[in-house]
């Protein structure tokens, strides 16, 4: 392989806490990344999450003053997954409901302003695990997010995604109250999945697994915080090949999260 065809990732998800990963995968099998898994390329997605993203438009936290919001920006997707509010839930009680209203509606505002963008989907904050610590609080403030998120994100035509009943069953393996690990994120992943495809994906699980590596090329899967550099014959490939890179390529020009076939 001495030639790659860059491709264009049209998919987004702008997340929180909730958008992360748990467990020794964590960096693969957030559900953002089983998404581009069962998406498959060119149909991969790109991640724009921040742990501590917040809707509170009078935060310092606020996803849109955060250096995410403008790499989305420059991005310019054309399908945006919004995953937020989990972050807030977690927080102190809500006093003031509408600095979030004010807050989501910036986002998306901002969304609808981008000439790429003509499709969004805005996931609600899940339920947290029953016995997390904070679980009640959670769900307090979940309960006056979750329905303001429905209500401003039906008015600008989103479609909306309630989660509670995708992780009913599996809460367990819920980190940290919301955080998915593996197991937890897959019914996320796969529902998102055929709502953007309009049927099920043909693969049934996005969990990250391992296959030797092909003894003529040289793959990596790129993940955000990692380097192209130095990437050689004992790396490791994943089956779903969101990131190739071959032989020829000049590794440092591949920017992180790029999509290749080969």
């Amino acid at each position: 392989c001495t030639s790659v065809q860059r491709l264009h990732v049209e998919r987004a998800v702008l997340g929180d806490v909730a958008a992360t990963g748990a467990g020794p995968t964590a960096r693969l099998d957030a559900w953002p990344d089983q998404l581009g898994r069962l998406l498959g390329p060119p149909k991969a997605v790109r991640s724009f999450v921040r742990a501590t993203a917040s809707l509170d438009a009078d935060s310092q936290r606020f996803i849109a003053s955060l250096p995410d919001w403008e790499a989305l920006r420059q991005f310019a997707p054309s399908i945006v997954v919004v995953a937020l509010g989990a972050s807030d839930a977690s927080g102190e009680p809500i006093v003031d409901l509408a600095r979030f209203e004010r807050g989501f509606r910036t986002v998306l505002d901002g969304l609808a302003a981008l000439p790429s963008v003509r499709r969004v989907v805005v996931c609600l904050p899940p339920p947290a695990a029953p016995t997390w610590a904070r679980a009640a609080a959670y769900e307090k403030n979940r309960s006056q997010l979750a329905p303001m998120l429905s209500r401003i994100g039906q008015s600008t035509n989103a479609e909306i995604v309630a989660l509670d009943d995708m992780v009913r069953g599996v809460v367990p393996t819920f980190v940290d109250g919301v955080v998915a690990d593996a197991a937890g994120g897959e019914p996320i992943a796969l529902h998102v999945a055929t709502l953007l495809l309009g049927e099920r994906p043909s693969r049934a699980s996005g969990i990250h697994r391992e296959l030797p590596m092909p003894s003529d090329l040289v793959l990596r899967e790129l993940v955000a915080g990692t380097t192209t550099k130095g990437i050689s014959n004992t790396e490791t490939w994943t089956q779903d090949g969101a990131a190739i890179v071959g032989t020829g390529l000049d590794r440092d020009r591949v920017a992180v999260g790029d999509v290749f076939a080969h």
